[in-house]
C-alpha cells in the first residue's frame, strides 16, 4: 500500500475555502470518499485515481504537501473540484512543531538563563497576537456550538486558518491545541478507534483556556508556549537506566522513550520518535540511541546507563544531543543501586503529593516523570482488566490495579499482564504511570523481581519467583519484552484468583456535570435545549447535596448560556453568542477537571 504524505494545515484550509460550498456539503456526507480511490506512487509524485478516472497528483517534499501548487487534478474544475477537496481533507495533518528538533549550539542556554527560558514570568501580548488568539477562540467556539459531529470540512478549514494565524504570530501553544482539535474532529468523523471523547473534551478546554488568557495585555510565558525546545547546561552526569516505554502518539508518531536517573534521582529521557505506525516502537527498541558519540541500543541503554560530559537537558528532562555533548556507556545498572533506590524509598503518599503539585503547573513546566510512581509489593491475582497488586508497608499496603497503558496488538502490555496475573504471591518492584481519573489504578510500564528474588535459590520458597534471562538485566519493559511461564518458578498450575476491581466511588458526584460537558463537545448546543432544563436542574441539585454548590451554579449558568433569547430586527429568533457559551463551558470544564483530580486524590488516601 502506498504511503500517504501528510499535508500542511494551511494548505488544507486554503483548498477548502476555495471549493464551492455545495462540494463541501457533499464531502461532509462522505468524508472518507478518497479512501477507496487508487493511490499509487509515481516517481516523485503520489497519483490518486478516482473511480471515474480523474487523477489527483500530489508532489510532497520530505513527505509533506506544503504548498498549493503541490496538488493538481486532471478535471476541468481543478483546483476547485471535489477530487482535490476529498484528497487533501483525507491526508493527515503535518506536525509543524519544532519542539522535537534536537538541540543546536544556539539553543543551549546557561544555568543563569534558565529562569527566562523555563516558561515562567510575564510576556507582553501584541495586538496582532491578541487578534490571532481571538480568531482561534471564535473558530473553536463555533465548533462547540455546532458540536464535533456536525463540524465538517468548512468548520475545520476555519479552525485550520486560525491555527495558521496563531503560528505565524508566535503562539505555538494555541496553534498546537487547535491542530490537535482538528485531528480529533477528523478521527470522529472517520470512525477511528483512536478517538476518545474525554481527550477531545480536554483538548477543547486547553484551546479555550489558552486563547482566553491571550486576550490580556500580559500573560505568563507558558500561555505563549515555546516553538522550539530549549536546552540548558547540565554538566557531567552519571545516569542509570530505568525503563523504556513505547510512544504511539495521536498525531501519527511512534517510537520509544528511555528513562534514566542521575545520582540525585532526577529523571531524564532519551527518545527516538518519528512519523510511523505503532509497530515501529518495537523496532526502535533495538535502534541506537546515538547520544554524545555513544551508539547504544535502547534495549541495552535501559539496562546500563551513561557517563555524560557537557550534558544538556530541556526543562522536561529530555537529554540534548549537541556536538559538544560527550557520552560513554556505563556498567550494568540495577533498580537496587543507590541512586534508583531513592525513587522507591519515598512513600506512596509522598509520591502522590509531588504529582498533585505538578498538576498545578502548566504542562510545559512539569518535570520528566511527574506522573510516575515507584512501588514495591506482590501480586494478588488477575482482574478483568489487569493485575491486582498489594503495595508494601512503605507504600501504605494499598491494593492497586496494574492496567495496560495503551491498547495495541503490536505491543506486549496485555500479554505480560496476563502472565503476571497468574503469579499470585510474586514479589515485584513496579514503575507505572498514575491514572488520573481512576483512583488506585496504575498503568504498568516496567517490573523487576523483588530484591530477594533476583537470584532465588532452588526450593527456597514455595511462592512464585521470577528469574529473567541475563541480557534483560533483571527488569522487564512491559511494552517491549515478552514474559513466558518458563521464567517463573513455583507457578500455580491453575490460574490465579480472580479479583473484582474495587468500586471506590459507587456514586460519582461529578458524573452529571461531566456528561453535560462531554455531550456539549460532541453534539453542541443542541444537547442543551429548553426541555433539558428539568434534567439539568436535577444534576445541579445532586451537586448541591454533595456539597458542591459552585459546580451546581456553573452547570445552571451553562444551561442559561445555551438558551436562545428574543428576536432580531427582522423578527427572527436571535442566536446564541458563541463566545459567551464557550466561556461558560470552559468554566464548568475547568471546575470538573480540578474537582475530579482532588476527589481521586482523596480516594487514594481513603485506605
Amino acid at each position: 500500500m502506498t504511503k500517504r504524505p501528510t499535508i500542511a494545515a494551511s494548505v488544507t484550509a486554503l483548498f477548502t475555502s476555495e471549493a464551492p460550498k455545495r462540494l463541501v456539503r457533499k464531502l461532509d456526507t462522505d468524508p472518507q470518499l478518497a479512501d477507496a480511490w487508487d493511490w499509487q506512487s509515481s516517481g516523485e509524485e503520489i497519483v490518486v485515481t478516482t473511480d471515474k478516472g480523474e487523477s489527483v497528483a500530489l508532489r510532497p517534499r520530505d513527505g509533506v504537501v506544503g504548498a498549493h501548487g503541490d496538488v493538481r487534478c486532471t478535471c476541468l474544475l481543478a483546483p476547485r473540484c471535489l477530487h482535490v477537496l476529498a484528497v487533501v481533507t483525507l491526508l493527515d495533518l503535518a506536525v509543524e512543531d519544532a519542539r522535537d528538533v534536537e538541540d543546536l549550539d544556539e539553543s543551549v542556554c546557561s544555568d543563569d538563563a534558565r529562569g527566562s527560558e523555563a516558561l515562567v514570568g510575564l510576556r507582553d501580548v501584541n495586538p496582532a497576537q491578541r487578534e490571532a488568539a481571538l480568531a482561534l477562540r471564535q473558530a473553536a467556539s463555533a465548533v462547540l456550538i455546532r458540536g464535533a459531529h456536525s463540524s465538517g470540512a468548512m468548520l475545520q478549514a476555519e479552525l485550520l486558518r486560525a491555527v495558521h494565524g496563531a503560528r505565524i504570530h508566535g503562539l505555538p501553544r494555541a496553534a498546537a491545541a487547535g491542530l490537535s482539535l482538528v485531528r480529533y474532529l477528523r478521527d470522529l468523523r472517520a470512525g477511528r478507534s483512536s478517538f476518545v471523547l474525554s481527550e477531545m473534551s480536554d483538548c477543547m478546554l486547553e484551546l479555550l483556556s489558552v486563547t482566553e488568557a491571550l486576550a490580556k495585555q500580559q500573560v505568563a510565558q507558558s500561555a505563549i508556549g515555546s516553538a522550539r525546545r530549549t536546552y540548558h547546561e547540565a554538566g557531567s552526569l552519571r545516569l542509570y537506566g530505568l525503563f523504556c516505554e513505547p510512544v504511539v502518539s495521536h498525531s501519527g508518531y511512534a517510537g520509544v522513550s528511555t528513562v534514566l536517573c542521575d545520582d540525585e534521582a532526577r529523571l531524564y529521557t532519551v527518545s527516538d520518535v518519528m512519523p510511523a505506525e505503532a509497530e515501529r516502537a518495537l523496532g526502535a527498541y533495538d535502534a541506537s540511541a546515538d547520544i554524545g558519540g555513544s551508539s547504544i541500543a535502547h534495549r541495552e541503554l535501559v539496562r546500563s546507563g551513561l557517563y555524560i560530559q557537557g550534558a544538556t537537558a530541556s526543562l522536561d528532562g529530555r537529554l540534548g544531543r549537541g556536538a559538544k555533548v560527550k557520552a560513554s556507556r556505563a556498567p550494568a545498572s540495577s533498580w537496587f543501586d543507590d541512586a534508583p533506590e531513592k525513587l522507591w524509598s519515598l512513600s506512596l503518599e509522598a509520591q502522590l503529593d509531588k504529582m498533585q503539585l505538578a498538576l498545578q503547573q502548566p504542562m510545559l513546566e512539569r518535570k520528566a516523570g511527574w506522573d510516575l510512581v515507584f512501588i514495591d509489593g506482590h501480586v494478588l491475582g488477575a482482574t478483568a482488566t489487569g493485575v491486582a497488586f498489594r503495595a508494601s508497608a512503605l507504600h501504605q499496603g494499598t491494593t492497586l490495579e496494574l492496567v495496560v497503558p495503551m491498547e495495541s496488538e503490536r505491543l506486549r502490555f496485555r500479554d505480560n499482564l496476563a502472565v503476571l496475573g497468574n503469579a499470585s504471591g510474586l514479589p515485584l518492584r513496579v514503575v507505572g504511570r498514575v491514572r488520573l481519573g481512576e483512583a488506585r489504578h496504575i498503568a504498568a510500564l516496567a517490573v523487576a523481581p523483588a530484591a530477594q528474588e533476583i537470584a532465588p535459590a532452588a526450593g527456597e520458597t514455595s511462592e512464585p519467583s521470577l528469574a529473567l534471562p541475563e541480557p534483560w538485566g533483571s527488569r522487564v519493559c512491559l511494552g517491549m519484552d515478552l514474559l513466558t511461564r518458563s521464567f517463573f518458578a513455583n507457578m500455580p498450575s491453575n490460574h490465579g484468583p480472580q479479583f473484582t476491581s474495587e468500586n471506590l466511588l459507587a456514586v460519582d458526584p461529578l458524573a452529571g456535570l461531566r456528561r453535560v460537558i462531554e455531550r456539549s463537545v460532541l453534539g453542541g448546543m443542541a444537547t442543551l435545549p429548553p426541555e433539558a432544563r428539568p434534567t439539568i436542574r436535577r444534576h445541579a441539585a445532586q451537586l448541591q447535596a454533595s456539597m458542591m454548590p459552585a459546580a451546581a451554579a456553573l452547570l445552571l449558568a451553562l444551561l442559561d448560556a445555551a438558551l436562545i433569547r428574543g428576536r432580531d430586527q427582522e423578527g427572527k429568533r436571535a442566536g446564541v453568542e458563541a463566545l459567551r457559551f464557550a466561556e461558560h463551558w470552559s468554566r464548568a470544564a475547568r471546575y470538573e477537571a480540578a474537582a475530579a483530580v482532588s476527589l481521586q486524590r482523596a480516594l487514594w488516601s481513603s485506605i
